[in-house]
């Protein structure tokens, strides 16, 4: 099993046997986890979406980041804000909705990637990432799974986070930045 295999099977065990209220309750940031399965979704498409845009210019100067972006990204105590288009808008009602999407944007990203392949643009072509800089199309898809298990993470911390006051509101939420 692939990386990008493995970390879309955490995320769906992460959400297993969540009941509604679990799903749409929000954290202290307004995000639920109905949301950060909508913000996965966006990211991916977008990503895809780039990708396959990409390929249409010339190489980017300095398309490979600069720096580990792997360490910095599955390190929750650093925190990176969503930019404003992929931030949720509570269009996601239901895990299965989400699986639907997620497999939708999968398809994309791979019909991009396998795009990007045939041209030989993988390590020549990129665009910037808003927190790691100029990244290139091998990078953005390298991100895809760590980006998933980042917010599988996220997902663990607020259902741990999630102790019941008697009127079923949570107590405590962990927070929910990118």
């Amino acid at each position: 099993m692939g990386r990008h295999a493995e970390a879309r099977e955490r995320l769906w065990n992460s959400v297993e046997g969540l009941n509604e209220v679990q799903l749409r309750r929000p954290n202290a940031d307004g995000w639920s986890i109905l949301h950060v399965l909508e913000h996965l979704h966006l990211v991916e498409m977008r990503v895809a979406e780039a990708i396959m845009g990409v390929v249409k210019y010339p190489p980017m100067e300095n398309a490979q980041a600069t720096e580990s972006f792997e360490a910095r990204l599955l390190d929750r105590s650093h925190k990176i804000n969503a930019p404003e288009t992929s931030r949720p808008k509570g269009a996601v009602t239901t895990v299965q909705e989400a699986k639907s999407l997620l497999s939708s944007s999968r398809d994309r990203l791979e019909t991009a990637i396998a795009s990007a392949r045939n041209a030989g643009v993988l390590h020549t072509h990129g665009f910037p990432h808003p927190a790691f800089g100029p990244m290139s199309v091998q990078q953005w898809y390298e991100l895809i799974p760590l980006h998933e298990l980042r917010h599988v993470a996220q997902i663990e911390e607020m259902k741990a986070a999630r102790t019941e006051n008697p009127d079923g509101s949570a107590a405590s939420q962990g927070g929910v930045s990118c």
